[in-house]
């Protein structure tokens, strides 16, 4: 099950009485995959679980049908940090947006009665700047 993950030797004892309040993700769009990683990240907390290892049994365990067969396809060993896997899971089965919805996206942006130049300027560079290089507007 694990095989994608290179975890050490000795693995730490992890508790299994929170199992049932584990989030799953399968990858079907009823959950995106940014809510499901802050859900596990709920889940990690609530439950203090602090090493590394266990984290990333506890997420590999919170994939299920396509997420799971995903997971199960990647190389052995080729996971070796919880870092790693978030990016991996974020890469592949994160939001993946066409041009045209992030140009959308960008030429919907207004600045609210109520918001301040600053607040505009930060989210008009982060929509900017989280835009592929290729599709910037000029």
């Amino acid at each position: 099950m694990f095989k994608p993950l290179k975890l050490p030797y000795l693995l730490h004892p992890y508790p299994v009485d929170c199992y049932e309040y584990l989030p799953l993700f399968s990858g079907e769009n009823q959950a995106s995959a940014d809510r499901h990683l802050e859900s596990f990240l709920d889940f990690v907390d609530r439950f203090q679980i602090a090493h590394e290892d266990v984290i990333m049994i506890y997420f590999s365990k919170s994939l299920i049908k396509d997420a799971a067969l995903w997971f199960k396809g990647l190389r052995a060993d080729s996971i070796v940090s919880w870092i790693e896997f978030s990016n991996v899971f974020m890469k592949y089965l994160g939001e993946h947006k066409s041009a045209e919805s992030y140009l959308a996206d960008f030429y919907a942006l207004k600045k609210q009665q109520n918001e301040t130049l600053l607040v505009f300027n930060r989210i008009f560079c982060s929509i900017y700047y989280g835009m592929p290089l290729g599709i910037w507007p000029t």
